[in-house]
């Protein structure tokens, strides 16, 4: 509470847009900071921002046992006959850490993927993960996609990728480092996510992309009807 006093005051031209995106999870507040009005943002107020991030905690306990609360949370407020469509929300948005961050061994990461799927098993969750033919292709298209418009505002994602890697705990110990290591690194967290899938106990399901999407989203929907209709 005291957090987001202080930043609503600090960032008076963001405070309508702060308050308009907020929710409160458990006995937190989350910001979506990235959907606050992007006039009034820039890579200072950003970074400021990110500072708070859950995935920025120092101790993996703080990581873990926030993220398990939040699930848990969900769990508890999810209305009954209604399928929830979440992106990337499993997997990606945690194993970046778990690898660069903490650095912890495939049983450790097994041990969390499995404790955040029993926090939500009661609502039958369902993973589906798209696997990149090409990794290469795929990552050489998306820096071309992700160009900024205005480099004095915002930086290209693969020189955020860069540094991310560069920045992170391991990130240069397990060889992560320029433009090379930002295509090795997504190659080996695909193998570890695809292997994480197959010793985890959940209903999962995997698309090959090549590099038609809707091909894979015509495959996606199909069998997300054959389950509802069961």
């Amino acid at each position: 509470e005291d957090t987001y006093a202080h930043y609503k005051k600090k960032y008076p031209m963001l405070k309508p847009s702060m308050e308009e995106v907020s929710i409160r999870r458990a006995d937190r507040i989350l910001i979506p900071f990235l959907k606050l009005e992007r006039q009034h943002l820039n890579q200072a107020i950003i970074k400021d921002f990110e500072q708070h991030e859950i995935y920025n905690a120092r101790a993996f306990s703080t990581f873990r046992d926030a993220h398990l609360k939040l699930w848990k949370a969900f769990e508890e407020e999810a209305e009954d006959d209604t399928v929830y469509i979440f992106e990337c929300v499993f997997l990606q948005n945690h194993i970046n850490e778990l690898i660069l961050k903490y650095n912890l061994s495939s049983f450790e990461k097994r041990k969390y993927f499995k404790a955040l799927m029993d926090s939500i098993k009661a609502l039958n969750p369902v993973v589906y993960y798209v696997f990149q033919e090409d990794v290469d292709s795929t990552l050489m298209r998306i820096i071309e996609e992700r160009r900024s418009p205005g480099h004095e505002k915002f930086a290209d994602w693969i020189d955020l990728m860069v540094e991310h890697l560069s920045t992170q705990p391991f990130g240069k110990k397990l060889g992560y480092e320029g433009v090379e290591g930002v295509f090795d690194y997504f190659k080996d967290r695909q193998n570890m996510e695809t292997h994480l899938l197959e010793t985890l106990q959940v209903q999962s399901h995997r698309f090959m992309l090549k590099d038609d999407y809707d091909t894979v989203f015509d495959s996606i929907l199909a069998v997300t009807n054959d389950w509802l209709t069961d």
